[in-house]
């Protein structure tokens, strides 16, 4: 699916990454895992979403630990 907004098409794996940085910006980070999780969904392979993930699970001191 491709958004157009005035004549420009829009990527949706770039609207999501920008929209789930701009929640860990603004320290809401269940927010930006949900966005960055959108986009591991749409890209299994995107490695900055993943790295989204962690560092918002990361600033909200949620460490898995084995």
């Amino acid at each position: 699916m491709i958004i157009v907004i005035k004549g420009k098409e829009t990527d949706p794996i770039q609207e999501k990454m920008l929209l789930a940085e701009g929640y860990l910006e603004n320290l809401e980070y269940e927010q930006a895992i949900v966005a960055y999780e959108a986009v591991i969904d749409i890209d299994p392979k995107n490695i900055d979403a993943y790295f989204g993930v962690a560092e918002a699970y990361l600033r909200q001191e949620k460490i898995v630990r084995r």
